[in-house]
């Protein structure tokens, strides 16, 4: 399928109430940027800066996009206002918001969040981190639910997906954790070509314990 390698980072914000910290931040990195963003090596690049690097990459931190989490799996919070954080996240100029995904765990179905997100924003990127595809037991459906997010966002899903790391979540599926790496790359497959026919292709960013990978 041509997957390719290359090195992922994200920034996640577990709470309503820490939008003001992320813009902070945000604000800070672009400013600390503004002294080498000038200079050719980091003009008009994308990285993956390392929080342990020794400050050998600081020459590059003005190229990095800063994504937020959507507080989808936040205990407490109202998931009636994910729309209008992921519409504030927007304003405020970040790249992307997030969401993670479990089964046994009070918390939001990934894609039901972005695609809440999707109807309230028109540029911010929407990313899954990752949606666990081995105790999911119909592939092409995935395939359609993740293509049916692209199609409503404009192209602007990135869909992250990974094996799963959580037992109880295995268990609650009935699955067993055995053989995850040849399951996962069954369906991968069948999603490969169920995207192929619908013309709905998402990116693609493969994540677990292996180096991330995007297509």
């Amino acid at each position: 399928m041509g997957w390719r390698l290359i090195s992922l980072a994200s920034v996640g914000w577990q709470s309503g109430t820490t939008l003001r910290v992320a813009i902070a931040l945000r604000v800070a990195i672009a400013l600390a940027g503004t002294a080498v963003a000038g200079s050719p090596s980091a003009r008009g690049r994308l990285v993956s800066v390392s929080f342990n690097t020794g400050g050998r990459e600081i020459a590059m931190i003005g190229a990095m996009r800063i994504g937020t989490g959507l507080p989808a799996a936040v205990p407490g919070a109202d998931m009636a206002q994910i729309g209008s954080f992921a519409a504030q996240a927007e304003q405020a100029g970040f790249e992307s918001v997030g969401v993670i995904d479990r089964l046994v765990y009070d918390n939001l179905d990934p894609l039901i969040a972005l695609a809440t997100a999707a109807a309230c924003t028109s540029r911010i990127r929407l990313i899954s981190t990752v949606v666990n595809v081995n105790w999911r037991a119909n592939p092409r459906l995935l395939a359609k639910q993740v293509s049916s997010v692209v199609r409503v966002s404009g192209g602007r899903f990135t869909a992250g997906l990974g094996m799963g790391g959580w037992p109880a979540d295995y268990e609650a599926s009935d699955i067993t954790p055995n053989g995850q790496g040849k399951r996962f790359a069954a369906a991968l497959t069948v999603m490969d070509q169920a995207w192929r026919d619908s013309g709905a292709r998402p990116s693609v960013a493969l994540g677990g314990l292996a180096p991330g990978v995007t297509r």
